[in-house]
């Protein structure tokens, strides 16, 4: 009778635990659902995690959720239709750069160009921008963009990471603008970034829907 007992114990334990792990797997395989987003008026639709944050016919802008390596409290996707190519950058620039004719402008250093990806039919160029803000402030973008039936998608990743300050010694090596801005570019490739990946996951989503 004991053994019984213990026995029918042990499958209900067994199975009540079973239940708990089912149920937290299901929890969690819903957290990593992926929402889409429609935009009619500009014909495109891509898949995202996080919130949108604001929308319009010709933008819409993403907060990734909160990233654990990320080395940034914040990271925003920016998707947008225009007729020429741009970079946003509200923090430094104070808005849209279109850079398609500023080639020889100063700006020109923060720009490391990337390779090219091939998304859904469209060919999207890939441009790295490191900004120097001041204080050891920078706005970074990884700026993709395309031109298809007489209009730019533009698609975009912003963070503002932090450095030290320009002219200071480190390991017996003086700093300087171009070699932080060095640094941060290889730190916005790192394709092992929570960040990264999101960015990427939504880029490579991306389509038009005409």
């Amino acid at each position: 009778m004991k053994k019984l007992i213990t026995s029918t114990l042990f499958v209900v334990t067994f199975v009540f635990a079973t239940m708990l792990v089912s149920r937290a797997q299901s929890g969690k395989s819903g957290a990593t659902k992926f929402k889409v987003y429609t935009n009619p008026s500009a014909a495109f639709t891509f898949k995202y995690q996080g919130t949108v944050a604001r929308k319009d016919s010709n933008e819409c802008s993403i907060e990734l959720p909160p990233a654990e390596n990320s080395g940034t409290g914040r990271a925003v996707v920016r998707v947008f239709t225009s007729q020429r190519p741009f970079v946003y950058l509200p923090g430094t620039y104070g808005g849209k750069y279109y850079f398609s004719s500023n080639e020889n402008n100063l700006m020109a250093a923060d720009r490391v160009t990337g390779d090219s990806v091939s998304v859904n039919g469209l060919r999207f160029a890939q441009d790295y921008w490191a900004v120097y803000a001041g204080m050891g402030q920078w706005e970074t973008v990884d700026n993709c963009y395309s031109y298809y039936d007489g209009r730019y998608y533009v698609i975009s990743l912003s963070r503002n990471l932090r450095t030290g300050m320009p002219g200071e010694i480190v390991n017996g090596i003086k700093t300087s603008k171009s070699l932080m801005r060095t640094t941060l570019i290889d730190r916005m490739r790192d394709t092992t970034n929570t960040y990264v990946q999101s960015f990427s996951q939504i880029l490579k989503s991306f389509s038009l829907t005409k």
